[in-house]
């Protein structure tokens, strides 16, 4: 088996909420907003893909961000 998919499902799965966000007028409505929606959604994605909760994750970020620490990677660890 190849570790590459012949096809792009996957990615295509990951952008239908995005576009479905952006035809229901939801967001978008300037460059800023359509910046931060991909930025949290991207973040929300690769969280969700590494098995970590997103909340928790964003609890880290604000901890790092506050004490002067450079945020933390969102990676799984060996438990979750």
């Amino acid at each position: 088996k190849p570790a590459v998919p012949a096809d792009n499902n996957l990615a295509e799965r990951d952008i239908r909420s995005v576009a479905a966000a952006r035809a229901d007028g939801g967001v978008n409505r300037s460059d800023r907003g359509a910046k931060v929606f991909a930025n949290m959604k991207t973040v929300i994605r690769t969280c969700h893909k590494q098995g970590l909760n997103f909340f928790d994750y964003a609890r880290q970020v604000m901890r790092s961000t506050l004490t002067g620490l450079p945020p933390p990677l969102p990676l799984a660890t060996a438990d979750a």
